[in-house]
């Protein structure tokens, strides 16, 4: 298993499966969405240009 940490929090972000470049993930501590820009150690940065279709309908975005 591959760990990264998320920048928001410093929490372990697991990774069941090899990490890939630009796989997008979401902190399960704070719910910040990341995405892998580093692999050997494994980096997250925040993604910032938001993919509405991730996020559940009914859920509300600070602009």
């Amino acid at each position: 298993m591959s760990v990264g940490f998320c920048p928001e929090c410093d929490s372990d972000i697991n990774f069941m499966n090899e990490a890939q470049m630009g796989q997008k993930v979401t902190c399960s501590t704070c719910g910040a969405y990341l995405k892998v820009i580093g692999l050997s150690p494994i980096e997250l940065d925040w993604v910032y240009d938001i993919d509405e279709d991730y996020y559940d309908e009914d859920e509300e975005f600070d602009d």
